[in-house]
């Protein structure tokens, strides 16, 4: 006998209608259900039985691009159509001099060697040949009129002369070629719009051997790109150049000079640099290290000078204090490069200046406009040319001030991260420092900068 189970709230078993009716309304429940769950599976892509499509999104960077830089070299010869020399008949001790003015027209730091083929029937070794690199204000393809060779003597051959010997020993190709030096040992990185002129002088040796004999000779000029910011900053002419990418030990070399400097109380070597090409750099603490470089370059007077180097300083050290990065004062005399403390109005910038030399800490100084923020690399250079000071940040014009105020010599030693050791410690990291006894153009200032970051 089956037993009827009658739930609350719902109609007896016994009424038949009722359940009938009821069945009808679930059923339909089911039914809209079901519709509501295929509108569902439609909407994501798909009806009943459909594969399932997935939600997709994208995002795009477009019209990127890339370009070479360039290695361009021209000279005034009317497109390789006129020739230096032509010359028949010599007679021994005859000597004949032209010029050619050569131009660099390329994008990219540049070296440029000379070199040249040399044929004929043997005369060339009979022929001496002196190459000398100068300026010439104008002038035709040819001319020497007005030339005026360099001051440097690279080969202590005279004053320009960057090759002396035989038409013979001339270099045959890059490899061989005879670099186009600015002091000994030191080859000329050519930037954008560069020119220089040169001087080919050939003489015949007095030699009955030579009689009858000839010669032909092409003459040529090859820059390739060169990458190396430390030969950019060497070939314009630093008085001494720190790199400070020593591996170990306290001494720091002097690149361009005779200065060697003095890690003291364990500035850490070795460390990474921010400087394109460059090997390593130097970490001060900002508590008590330091590199000495001894009574060097006072710059007193009026005497113009240049400074430049790469920092990147820690943030939040020693920021309520002096920072010097390089400094020859002492005795409220000198000058200095250094980082205003935080409650100075030029807090964490870069100020240049010059003290008098009356020891009254009277001065003129110059503050870049840009805000130096901790971990971040920057150039900077500092010129004064007797006139006015410039300080300029990463290749730009920053700020200038005149000033023709009789600068004292510092009665402290040239010093780097400090102020000579005792107080206004730097903290963060110095690479390549230079002194000139000269000023950089803002020209060289945004050269250097663009070799080095």
């Amino acid at each position: 006998m089956a037993a009827n189970l009658d739930l609350p709230g719902s109609p007896p078993s016994s009424w038949p209608g009722r359940r009938a009716g009821l069945r009808r309304r679930r059923a339909m429940l089911c039914i809209r259900m079901l519709t509501i769950a295929s509108l569902f599976l439609m909407a994501l892509g798909g009806g009943v039985g459909d594969t399932l499509s997935a939600f997709s999104s994208t995002t795009a960077n477009v019209a990127n691009t890339a370009t070479a830089g360039t290695v361009v070299l021209s000279d005034n010869d009317a497109n390789n159509t006129l020739n230096l020399f032509n010359i028949s008949g010599m007679v021994p001790s005859q000597s004949e001099a032209q010029c050619i003015t050569v131009t660099y027209g390329g994008t990219l730091p540049a070296q440029v060697r000379l070199y040249g083929t040399t044929t004929g029937t043997g005369l060339d070794p009979y022929v001496n040949l002196t190459v000398t690199r100068g300026s010439i204000a104008s002038g035709s393809f040819g001319s020497c009129s007005g030339f005026i060779p360099d001051t440097a003597d690279p080969l202590g051959q005279g004053r320009g002369v960057i090759y002396s010997g035989t038409l013979q020993g001339y270099a045959d190709n890059w490899a061989g070629g005879i670099a186009d030096l600015t002091r000994p040992g030191v080859q000329k990185a050519w930037t954008p719009n560069e020119a220089h002129a040169y001087k080919v002088q050939v003489t015949l040796q007095d030699d009955n051997n030579a009689r009858g004999l000839g010669a032909n000779q092409t003459f040529t000029w090859e820059a390739r790109n060169t990458t190396l910011y430390s030969q950019v900053v060497l070939s314009d002419g630093p008085s001494s150049y720190w790199k400070l990418d020593e591996a170990a030990g306290t001494s720091a070399a002097d690149a361009a000079g005779s200065v060697t400097a003095t890690y003291t109380n364990g500035a850490v070597v070795n460390q990474p640099s921010g400087v394109k090409d460059a090997s390593t750099a130097a970490t001060f603490d900002g508590t008590d290290d330091w590199v000495s470089a001894g009574g060097v370059y006072p710059f007193n007077g009026t005497a113009s000078f240049s400074v430049e180097c790469w920092l990147n300083r820690t943030a939040g050290v020693n920021e309520g204090a002096w920072r010097k990065l390089v400094s020859k004062e002492g005795g409220n005399t000198g000058w200095y490069v250094g980082i205003p403390p935080s409650s100075d109005a030029g807090a964490n910038k870069v100020r240049f200046t010059r003290l008098d030399q009356s020891a009254s800490g009277a001065a003129d100084s110059v503050d870049s406009a840009t805000v130096t923020q901790g971990g971040t690399w920057y150039h900077v250079v500092a010129t004064y040319d007797g006139a006015t000071m410039r300080l300029y940040l990463n290749g730009n014009l920053e700020s200038s001030v005149a000033s023709t105020r009789s600068a004292g010599a510092g009665t402290s030693p040239l010093s780097l991260a400090s102020f000579a050791g005792t107080s206004h410690h730097f903290a963060g990291t110095l690479d390549e420092v230079a002194v000139y006894s000269s000023v950089l153009s803002a020209t060289k200032v945004a050269e250097h900068y663009n070799a080095g970051h």
